[in-house]
């Protein structure tokens, strides 16, 4: 994971590969370029094959974190920091039947990227939902900065419980205090 383009003779091994293994029959020269041709890669004058839009690629990448997650969910935690690869992950959590599980293990980490799968569609339970906007009461807590992250998952999740919370703790802040000053200046 990671790399966004290979050699042409690599990305042609790895079709023939994965469609042997598919019991696919097809020429992996013919797949590529219905590939190149539809405009899912693209191959640049030094043979270098690449997705042709970054939303083909983060989707795929989804695809593979899919996978890895059915495979053993402790296998994608590292990504839950990393920002490239949080449009996957957005991805991947409506990939799956139940995101629930996913959702409640990033928003230990990552509470925008939490709220950001939520607010995208997938499927969680109320509970989930309701732990997502728990965890940002009790991150509230800390410093100013902080609480920039709780502030801006609740308003990723825009609903009814999520925004009163933000109202409550807000109107108990300073004007002064840098937490309004920041939502403010990320606001303008």
């Amino acid at each position: 994971m990671g790399q966004t383009s290979a050699h042409e003779i690599l990305v042609l091994r790895w079709i023939e590969n994965t469609t042997s293994r598919l019991h696919y029959p097809i020429s992996s020269g013919l797949l590529l370029a219905e590939f190149l041709d539809n405009h899912i890669l693209e191959l640049d004058i030094n043979k270098k094959v690449s997705f042709f839009h970054e939303l083909v690629l983060e989707y795929f990448a989804a695809v593979r974190l899919y996978d890895s997650y059915l495979f053993g969910p402790q296998s994608i935690y590292p990504y839950f920091h990393e920002w490239k690869w949080f449009e996957s992950i957005v991805m991947l959590s409506g990939l799956l039947e139940n995101a629930a599980e996913l959702v409640i293990e990033v928003s230990a980490v990552n509470l925008v990227l939490a709220a950001r799968c939520i607010a995208s569609g997938a499927k969680v339970s109320q509970e989930a939902r309701h732990k997502v906007i728990d965890a940002c009461a009790q991150r509230f807590s800390g410093s100013a900065k902080s609480k920039i992250d709780p502030a801006t998952a609740l308003l990723e999740l825009g609903t009814e419980d999520a925004l009163r919370l933000l109202v409550t703790i807000l109107a108990k802040e300073d004007e002064r205090f840098p937490l309004t000053q920041d939502l403010r200046k990320q606001v303008s």
